[in-house]
This record gives structure tokens, sequence and C-alpha cells, in this order.
């Protein structure tokens, strides 16, 4: 968070998004409303305790995959006003959460998952960038951008396999040196088909990565209840 929206909520503090309560953008009662995602494979639908199954995630490539809360109700509005609204107080909310729920190891390099130049331009900022540079401030990690993005695609309204080939030739790994050898964590807001994840993952092994866990904010409720009304950026 910049000094400018941190003395904006010193003296012009948020109001919870949910019950418009003054003092901070998520109170403590309605943050009780944020739920991780249902025991269901994002992939295929298997019933596991978890967001994906082991043979899902085996093929994904991931260590692992964690979600922090399900995308509806509060963790909807938490990302609508990160991503859309120019609220990045949001970030430490959300990254708050994240922590909660996946603790990474003193030595991990935590990389986000970049947005389009577009996006980056429209918003004036990438929004995962500040999820992982508050995980980075609420842990021992170290943190670096190596994680690139190349062309406009935009994903919104494409199915699973459509994405996956939009990403081929994408994403690509600057200095490879830095990771080699390196456990990463993978951090972005939302995570949908998981189209983003396997082919930042693929990058990132290639590279030379010893590991690739994946923390994202949400989870999508996905092709279950109509994936394609997420909107623009969303994985």
């Amino acid at each position: 968070m910049s000094l400018i929206d941190t003395l904006t909520s010193l003296f012009a503090p948020d109001d919870c998004l949910s019950c418009r309560r003054e003092g901070s953008l998520l109170c403590g009662v309605c943050a009780k409303a944020l739920h991780q995602p249902p025991g269901t494979c994002f992939e295929c639908y298997a019933a596991i305790d978890g967001i994906v199954c082991s043979a899902c995630l085996q093929r994904s490539g991931c260590g692992s995959i964690t979600a922090a809360a399900d995308y509806q109700g509060v963790a909807k509005q938490l990302v609508a006003s990160l991503k859309f609204l120019g609220n990045q107080s949001a970030a430490k909310v959300m990254a708050e959460r994240m922590m909660n729920v996946y603790a990474p190891p003193p030595d991990t390099l935590v990389i986000h998952m970049p947005a389009t130049a577009q996006h980056i331009r429209q918003r004036g900022y990438d929004q995962a960038a500040l999820l992982a540079k508050q995980i980075v401030r609420l842990s021992r990690c170290s943190r670096a951008s190596l994680l690139v993005r190349h062309g406009r695609q935009h994903q919104l309204g494409s199915d699973r396999r459509e994405r996956l080939t939009q990403l081929q030739n994408v994403l690509h790994v600057k200095r490879q040196e830095s990771i080699q050898g390196r456990h990463v964590l993978l951090v972005d807001d939302v995570l949908a088909t998981g189209a983003s994840v396997k082919a930042a993952t693929a990058a990132l092994l290639g590279a030379g990565a010893a590991r690739v866990d994946v923390l994202v904010f949400a989870q999508s409720i996905g092709k279950r209840e109509g994936l394609y009304n997420l909107k623009p950026d969303c994985l």
C-alpha cells in the first residue's frame, strides 16, 4: 500500500464493503463471511478436500494450489474493488486472508501472475503484483517480477482449451538464473479454468524452478454456474 493510501486510511478510513461500517474495507464481522471453496476439484469436479485433486494437480505440474475464498459475495466485492475500482488497500485485506490458508517457507520466492500491459495502463498497477508485495510484507519471503506476458490475449468468453491455446508462448521467464532450484510461490487474484496457472507453471519449471506452488485469493465456481460472467483478466 502506498504512502498516500496509508495516510488516507488514517484520516479517511474505508467503509466495510459489505455492511458499510466505517473503519476498514472489511470489518471483522463481515470477514467471517469469507469461506474457502467447497471441496470439489476445479478441473474434474471430483469431491475432494481442497480445490484440485491429486491427478489434476500432477497434470498441472504444480506442487500445490490453494485458494483463500470462494469467488462470491464479499470475496467478489474485494476483487472488484481492487481490479476495477482502484482501491489498492483491498490487496492488504486479501493478502492477509491468503496468508491464513498458506504459510510459505522463508526461502520461498514469490512471483505474481502478470496482467496484460493494457490492463496495467488502464488501472495504473498490476493487482497481482500488489498481492505479492503484501504477502512478502507478511512473511519472510523474497519477491521478484520474473514472469512476463507478451501479447494482448483476452480470455473472457473462452473455454479452457481455447485459453490454453491462447497462452502458448505468451508467458516467459526473464533472468532464469534467479529461479533455478528455487521454491516458487505463484500469486494471483482469481482462479477459474486454471489455464494461466498451467502455462505459468510450465514456464517456471522450464526455467529451472524446483517447485511451484500456487496461491490465489479466490476460486471461481467455474462452469457449474457460468464462469464466463467473470470480468476480464481473471484466470
